[in-house]
């Protein structure tokens, strides 16, 4: 008879309860991240005394931001903004998003949208003002949404081309398509031949809003043209960034851009150009 090894059985010894030390949280954001802006308030500004705003509302979810840093690095972070408008015809509330920022910050867009009471399944459409990496990091985050990408319009698997006939024109020629009742998107070629733009009317205490993507780097470019001409590759390219930026001017009251605040145009860039504005409008005529 084969002989069979047993374990013998141990005796059973308690396993002593340590303490575990949970990682403490800090509002500190970390370095690489700390010099940008997060944002959940309103533009308008809800007033109490006046019950919900009329029209379209603009949401920033973030800030978008750019700067050297040591060496030959740069430190950026795109503006994502929602756009609450409606679809008069169809009885649907638009949930437009713009851009969808760095990968890094998909928990800052998703908490975002959510301080709004909007769901990522909410957005029903999808701008990219442009298909640079900082623009479209959360794209799969909205797998349902109809997506615009330069004169491309994607749902699911499946898309289109938009032609010619495909657009309208805006006052001052440029082509454009109507999304919501307040809310269009103009094709505003500048750093990429296929860039858009998002011109949302009516906003209550603002006018016109153009967030407009890398067509406009900051509101010191007005003042300080290399920040965007410094991404200009040829003559050619410069011209059509510079004849899209004068557009936009033409267009709105206030520009959301790519890196930084909101602001308002100042009266005495509207008044240089002024002449252009005419002239785009007659070459309609």
């Amino acid at each position: 008879m084969s002989q069979t090894l047993i374990k013998p059985n141990m005796a059973f010894i308690p396993q002593v309860n340590e303490k575990r030390l949970r990682k403490k949280r800090s509002a500190t954001l970390p370095n690489d991240i700390k010099d940008f802006k997060f944002n959940t308030v309103y533009y308008p500004m809800p007033d109490p005394r006046q019950g919900p705003t009329e029209g379209p509302t603009i949401i920033p979810i973030v800030y978008g931001s750019f700067n050297m840093t040591d060496g030959d690095m740069i430190k950026l972070s795109t503006t994502s903004t929602l756009v609450l408008d409606e679809n008069s015809k169809t009885n649907e509330k638009c949930y437009i998003l713009v851009d969808t920022g760095l990968s890094l910050f998909k928990n800052t867009i998703t908490g975002g949208l959510a301080a709004h009471g909007v769901k990522l399944s909410d957005i029903n459409r999808l701008v990219l003002t442009h298909t640079d990496i900082d623009n479209l990091g959360n794209l799969n985050n909205f797998p349902d949404a109809l997506i615009f990408s330069g004169n491309r319009e994607i749902k699911r698997a499946s898309f289109k081309v938009n032609t010619e006939e495909g657009y309208e024109h805006s006052e001052y020629g440029m082509p454009t398509i109507k999304l919501c009742d307040n809310t269009e998107i103009m094709l505003t070629p500048g750093q990429s031949s296929d860039g858009l733009s998002v011109i949302v009317r009516n906003v209550s205490g603002y006018g016109d809003v153009g967030i407009v993507g890398n067509l406009f780097i900051s509101e010191s470019d007005l003042t300080k043209p290399l920040l965007w001409q410094q991404f200009v590759k040829d003559a050619n390219q410069a011209t059509i960034w510079e004849a899209s930026r004068e557009q936009i001017l033409c267009t709105v009251d206030f520009i959301a851009p790519g890196y930084g605040v909101m602001f308002k145009i100042p009266d005495d860039i509207k008044n240089q150009v002024k002449n252009k504005c005419n002239e785009f409008r007659n070459s309609r005529i």
